[in-house]
């Protein structure tokens, strides 16, 4: 997995994290490319790969009511 491909998935999992129920009153509905090239780790500082590391968030991300088919 790219940096490129890494940072579309963050922008996805922000979106979905959006839709959940708790989330109505949030304004700002969309995620930077900016803010992602910025914030987002290269694989040397996660200590892994961008697709081990996606993994471990989806696993998270899974145990969240409404969020149980994040791929």
């Amino acid at each position: 997995m790219t940096r490129k491909h890494y940072i579309k998935k963050w922008r996805y999992l922000r979106w979905r994290l959006l839709q959940l129920p708790c989330n109505k009153g949030e304004k700002r509905k969309d995620w930077y490319w900016s803010v992602g090239q910025k914030n987002i780790p290269t694989p040397s500082e996660l200590g892994c790969s961008y697709g081990e590391m996606w993994a471990k968030v989806v696993k998270a991300m899974r145990t969240i009511e409404g969020l149980e088919d994040i791929e």
